[in-house]
């Protein structure tokens, strides 16, 4: 084996350790915290997590462009002093956003609860923007054992700490966010110390005309991969906003029980990306193009095997939280997000990176979240319907899989793969059966279809594996 190759195995290696520890973490969040909590409390630690994931917006793009840069660039090869620059031009903007909006929710915000959520918010976001900036700059130099051991550091805490806030039974939100906030820190310093090459030049010389021109040309080439991403989420992320003006905070919580659940899946796939993307950077284009019809077939014939874990899981959190009886009717109708984004997150916006085409994501996910809002909106406003945002957020969800493989497949001279549709048909196959029948009922009826869709796949899982040990045996 090549040395190459054994490097992206030992990545891969680092990576599901991560996974473990995060598992770990994402059950806790999943199932211990909504029990101790309670459905308002975990409503409020929800809408903290909802307001947290879209911080990034404000290095606006930065850390998205050093990723595209410089990615395949050995670490010890890079610029310390540009990058000391990008930082703490970075750091400076983010001081100044958070001091607004924490200002702004303490004089407009009138919900105690709300305005905490707020206030920790915007003190969260700088610490986790520099652990983003310092994440970019270790997967594009391919030490990607110092990223995932960073995470390792803010999942592992995270989850002694929750721990002990289950042994001593504390129930106030408050709390959870704290402990959220202080593993973010403890990542922070690992990270700071791995890369202190870089700290050297982190003097407050910000106004410098060179050091914003270098702001200037990494904002300018991730602007775009950004506002991309934060669509992204917005897909999902607009029917919770809906959910939590129209319906309320309780109402909110049990929404996002059930994203939470569903999201379990999900986070694999993210972890994988990060190392296949410096990894495909370094192949050439026809090995790409064999390594995409290899893992588009592979996840094609096995992601919808996710909707077997509908029946388990809702006997299981069914007796362990009763409260949460509507999240899983949401969880069953929301299980094919699992599937599409899990592919979208490994496969789809990993080559659209590799190969620049950040102006054609962009796009994508912007037309598919303003239909998205729009559906939502009547849903809402017109129909007063929560299940109707659920359809309308997994129908936008697998429209921007379909129209992204469609585009990929002309880049890439690549014909769209039988598996795609089929991954349509037994979506909606499951998710008409989990409406419409017993839930028993509709795992038997997704089951015999699995099954019977499996027997016929076998040709394209052996011709899978052949392709991939071939593009390996290359290396």
């Amino acid at each position: 084996m090549s040395g190459r190759a054994r490097r992206a195995l030992k990545n891969f290696g680092y990576a599901a350790a991560v996974q473990v520890v995060a598992l770990l973490l994402s059950l806790t969040l999943s199932l211990v915290v909504p029990k101790m909590l309670g459905v308002v409390a975990f409503g409020y630690w929800q809408l903290f997590v909802f307001y947290s994931s879209y911080v990034g917006f404000f290095h606006l793009g930065m850390c998205d462009g050093v990723y595209l840069r410089v990615g395949g660039v050995p670490f010890r090869e890079m610029d310390y002093k540009e990058l000391g620059a990008e930082l703490r031009t970075m750091l400076l903007g983010l001081l100044i956003v958070s001091l607004v909006g924490s200002g702004c929710a303490l004089l407009w915000v009138g919900d105690v609860n709300r305005r905490y959520v707020i206030v920790t918010t915007a003190l969260v976001m700088i610490i986790m923007n520099v652990n983003t900036f310092m994440g970019s700059v270790f997967q594009a130099g391919n030490v990607v054992r110092w990223y995932s051991t960073s995470l390792l550091v803010n999942s592992g805490i995270f989850l002694a700490l929750i721990s002990g806030a289950v042994l001593a039974r504390l129930s106030d939100f408050r709390y959870i966010i704290l402990m959220y906030g202080a593993a973010q820190i403890c990542r922070l310093v690992y990270s700071l110390v791995k890369g202190r090459k870089i700290l050297p030049f982190l003097k407050p010389n910000i106004f410098q005309v060179k050091t914003l021109t270098v702001v200037g040309r990494d904002v300018g080439i991730g602007l775009k991969l950004m506002l991309a991403n934060i669509a992204d989420l917005l897909i999902v992320g607009t029917g919770r906003f809906f959910v939590d003006h129209a319906w309320g905070i309780a109402e909110f919580g049990q929404y996002s029980f059930a994203i939470s659940l569903s999201s379990l899946v999900i986070m694999f796939f993210s972890q994988v990306s990060m190392v296949l993307f410096p990894e495909l950077r370094q192949l050439s284009a026809e090995s790409r193009k064999r390594v995409y019809r290899t893992i588009r077939d592979v996840l094609g014939v096995l992601l919808p095997a996710a909707y077997l874990l509908y029946l388990p899981t809702q006997v299981f959190v069914g007796h362990w939280l009763p409260n949460y009886e509507m999240s899983l009717t949401y969880f069953g109708l929301l299980l094919p997000i699992c599937v599409f984004n899990g592919k979208m997150n490994l496969l789809y916006k990993t080559y659209m990176k590799v190969l620049r085409r950040e102006r054609a994501l962009l796009t994508i996910n912007v037309w598919v979240f303003l239909g998205n809002g729009i559906l939502c909106a009547a849903s809402v406003f017109w129909l007063h319907s929560v299940t109707l945002v659920i359809i309308s957020s997994v129908v936008a969800v697998t429209v921007r899989s379909v129209v992204t493989e469609i585009y990929l497949s002309r880049i890439l001279d690549s014909p769209v793969g039988l598996t795609l549709w089929a991954e349509c048909v037994l979506s909606l196959v499951f998710v008409v059966s989990v409406w419409l029948c017993p839930a028993s009922i509709a795992f038997l009826i997704f089951a015999t279809c699995y099954g019977v869709y499996l027997l016929a796949s076998r040709g394209v899982l052996r011709g899978a594996v052949g392709s991939m040990s071939q593009i390996i045996g290359r290396r």
